[in-house]
């Protein structure tokens, strides 16, 4: 399922860099409110992603250390990687909340969820990053692993991006009863072209995560099996997805 989700900005028009971590929570209680109720596990998935505030939703202007809105409304798509998750049921566990941000003070009140289409996918479609898309490369040190953020133009990024992709699809899978073989030769098969040519590098500074974070938002084409574009689609690419990164929509 995909929404379009609208808050309207109250008691002030400055948002933190890393408002995103609210609105994660805040996604989060309503996922885990309808899994508690789901009475067996038929398929269900806690797997979520969101964007970044949609550009075309809102006038804004990013400091070094927040964001000023310029208009009181800002929306953000929202995708949930789970068949049983109906419109209904997902909106009545959101409508009665506000996110407070307290770095700022603002309150994001919400003003309206809309259902968005599905996404029509291929083995071969070209996506657009609407936040930014985290990999990470582990390097071992004599004082243990340094983790680096890479960038697209890296060599070693669509095969991590891919083996980020499928195993986190196997095991979802697995604890859905169910199972998904996978070997180099699936991923070597698979192909991803960055169809920008400077991907915009996004930074914050996560203290729930360990510190500063750093991804790239950018347009590109990916082939893959379907299956697996749309779980990147629906519960995000990359890493730290339910925070809100790795968030995509078909161009």
């Amino acid at each position: 399922m995909n929404l379009l989700i609208t808050f309207e900005a109250k008691n002030g028009k400055v948002l933190p860099l890393n408002y995103q971590f609210a609105i994660s929570n805040w996604l989060k209680d309503a996922v885990n409110q309808f899994l508690a109720n789901q009475t067996e596990n038929n398929g269900t998935s806690g797997c979520f992603t969101f964007s970044n505030i949609l550009r075309e939703s809102t006038l804004m202007k990013a400091t070094p250390s927040n964001i000023n809105l310029m208009t009181r409304q800002l929306s953000i798509q929202a995708s949930f990687y789970d068949q049983h998750i109906d419109f209904e049921t997902i909106k009545s566990s959101l409508a009665p909340n506000e996110i407070h941000l307290s770095e700022t003070a603002t309150t994001l009140s919400l003003r309206k969820i809309s259902p968005l289409p599905e996404f029509s996918v291929s083995d071969r479609t070209c996506l657009i990053g609407l936040s930014p898309i985290i990999i990470t490369q582990s390097e071992r040190k004599k004082k243990g692993k340094l983790l680096r953020y890479i960038s697209p133009d890296h060599p070693d990024y669509a095969q991590l991006f891919f083996k980020s992709l499928i195993r986190r699809y196997a095991q979802n899978e697995l604890e859905n009863g169910r199972r998904f073989y996978y070997n180099a030769k699936t991923i070597s098969s698979m192909a991803l072209t960055v169809l920008e040519k400077t991907p915009k590098k996004k930074s914050i500074q996560a203290e729930q995560l360990g510190g500063k974070i750093s991804g790239y938002q950018f347009q590109f084409e990916i082939e893959a099996p379907s299956k697996l574009i749309r779980f990147g689609l629906k519960a995000g690419f990359g890493e730290f997805n339910e925070f809100g990164f790795g968030c995509c929509r078909v161009a």
